[in-house]
């Protein structure tokens, strides 16, 4: 068999460390890798800091909603990042409850009902973070 054809990845040993030969093969490789390293780790960043911006209970936010708003003013201003929690009819008037999780506060939902797509009420819930085992 003949080596000359075949690039081999050499590593020696100095007083400073372990080195590699300067293979341009092995050295793309690497710069691939590292690339490819820092990119998950520059998209994990920015997932996290978006997450930090879905749903952001503000006093400023809260304090510009107003009874009798439609369901699409208030998703206007507090962000499309809420769950349909209840859906349902009591006769002619159709009733929906929007549930907000406060990223901030992980144990705070806050509860928006609406009366034929009109605010009529809205309120926090808590919920505990400690479970309780029943016996």
């Amino acid at each position: 068999m003949n080596y000359s054809d075949e690039k081999l990845f050499v590593l020696t040993y100095n007083n400073s460390g372990i080195i590699a030969n300067q293979d341009p093969t092995i050295i793309m490789y690497l710069r691939i890798f590292k690339n490819t390293i820092l990119s998950g780790f520059l998209i994990v960043l920015l997932h996290s800091c978006a997450s930090l911006q879905m749903a952001n209970m503000t006093s400023a936010k809260m304090n510009a909603l107003e009874l009798g708003m439609s369901k699409e003013e208030v998703t206007q201003i507090l962000g499309s990042d809420y769950k349909i929690a209840e859906k349902r009819l009591e006769g002619p008037i159709e009733i929906e409850v929007l549930s907000y999780r406060d990223h901030f506060e992980n144990d705070e939902f806050y509860l928006f009902v609406f009366k034929n797509n009109k605010l009529d009420k809205w309120y926090r819930e808590l919920f505990s973070k400690e479970r309780i085992e029943i016996e």
